[in-house]
């Protein structure tokens, strides 16, 4: 009997770990914005087609800055007078993973960047206006486990029972 409650203990341990492992946190972009060299970004983890705010400072005044997400041209911006910038770009369809957000003074040259980690947008994503956002966590496979844990638990609960009650020769 005490090997089955110690048995069951254990299972019992395994499926509460199974399920904290399955049911952690949504990732939240952080606030405040992450900063980078002189740019600043709502998330660093944005979706395919999502807009972001991108922020830039110590550019020169009133000075044309070109934005580009991985090479590709997503806009400009205009200081002002002390060199900063505050304008929502939309992240290309065509980029996925770590890619460069640039900002380049047309002017003066100068040159900030830091890396956004795009995801791919999906069809629960909320990113295309199709649906709401999903914001929760899929438990098919920690219900499966679940099931799994508790058929072999119950196997070995019949195990010891069949065992106790085999006559002795």
């Amino acid at each position: 009997m005490r090997r089955v409650r110690l048995l069951f203990v254990v299972l019992l341990g395994c499926l509460v770990a199974a399920f904290g492992l399955v049911a952690g946190p949504a990732g939240a972009a952080s606030y405040p914005p992450i900063t980078g060299t002189g740019l600043t970004v709502s998330t660093t983890t944005p979706t395919q087609g999502q807009t972001i705010e991108v922020g830039g400072a110590k550019y020169g005044a009133n000075e044309t800055v070109t934005l580009t997400i991985g090479g590709i041209s997503v806009g400009t911006a205009t200081t002002d007078s002390s060199g900063a910038f505050d304008p929502a770009v939309v992240v290309p369809l065509t980029l996925i993973g770590a890619q460069p957000l640039t900002g380049v003074g047309v002017t003066s040259g100068a040159t900030a960047s830091l890396t956004l980690t795009i995801l791919a947008a999906t069809a629960g994503s909320g990113s295309s206006g199709s649906g709401l956002a999903f914001t929760g966590t899929q438990i098919a496979g920690a219900l499966g486990l679940a099931v799994v844990l508790l058929a072999v638990g119950a196997g070995f609960v019949l195990a010891g029972r069949r065992r106790r009650h085999a006559p002795t020769g």
